[in-house]
């Protein structure tokens, strides 16, 4: 866990981010981190989220008919 403050940038505010985690994260001036709400809170990281919508797998059969029923272009 890190500990860190707000300060204001402008008319906003900002999160200093602790060296140690910068060199964590291999993070720099400009690169784009990730904010995500939780139920207790807030997530940051350097990767995107997953989205809400799960993934629609391809399933292949033997049977070509309900291979391509499953496919994502048929589920569409």
């Amino acid at each position: 866990m890190f500990k860190t403050e707000l300060v204001e940038v402008g008319d906003s505010l900002g999160l200093v981010l602790p060296d140690a985690l910068l060199s964590r994260w291999n993070l720099t001036v400009d690169d784009t981190i990730f904010m995500t709400e939780t139920a207790s809170g807030f997530m940051l990281s350097p990767h995107p989220a997953e989205t809400d919508t799960p993934a629609i797998p391809y399933i292949k059969t033997k049977n070509t008919a309900a291979s391509s029923a499953n496919s994502p272009q048929a589920r569409s």
